[in-house]
């Protein structure tokens, strides 16, 4: 779930707001649509995580990560309502769009990225034109494995929800 947020360029409306602190199992109850202050422009809102809880000698092995929300309205071509992931402002990953006015899930494929990047500034960018959209949900969920101090040993922990606490039992 994002953590904070930052915006680059004019955005009419504030609805992107309240999709901190949510994550696709428990999206916003926000409705509407955001866009870019005015026609042929666009604007990316970009939601912050906070990855700090992963080790610094962890080994990543797997990543997802899932928005849930929609486009403003499909029938015009200036429509955007894209997502990227970003370390900073630079995109990592494979980009996706919205396809349709009623909410869903897209798959954001996020790249390769190092723990180092990861505490120090993974974002997802949301981009929206003159027609936008509103994201109302994110989950970026991270697994990783950690080497035992004590040999050839690891244990893998999968961080769904980093802003609640968190159990490890080992065995």
């Amino acid at each position: 779930m994002p953590a904070s947020y930052t915006t680059s360029g004019s955005i009419s409306g504030t609805r992107y707001q309240s999709t901190i602190g949510h994550g696709v199992d428990n999206p916003s109850s926000q409705t509407g649509n955001d866009y870019s202050g005015s026609s042929g422009s666009s604007a990316t809102i970009y939601y912050h995580f906070n990855f700090d809880d992963i080790p610094n000698n962890a080994t990543i092995t797997s990543m997802t990560v899932q928005a849930y929300g929609h486009l403003e309205n499909a029938s015009y071509s200036s429509e955007i309502a894209t997502l990227n992931t970003y370390y900073g402002t630079t995109e990592k990953g494979t980009e996706v769009s919205y396809t349709s006015t009623s909410s869903h899930i897209v798959n954001i494929t996020p790249g390769s990225w190092t723990v180092a990047e990861l505490k120090d500034d993974a974002r997802v960018g949301f981009t929206i034109g003159y027609y936008g959209g509103l994201t109302t949900g994110i989950t970026w969920t991270v697994e990783y494995t950690v080497p035992s101090s004590g040999g050839d040993y690891y244990w893998e922990y999968l961080i769904e929800d980093i802003a609640a606490d968190h159990v490890i039992t080992i065995e």
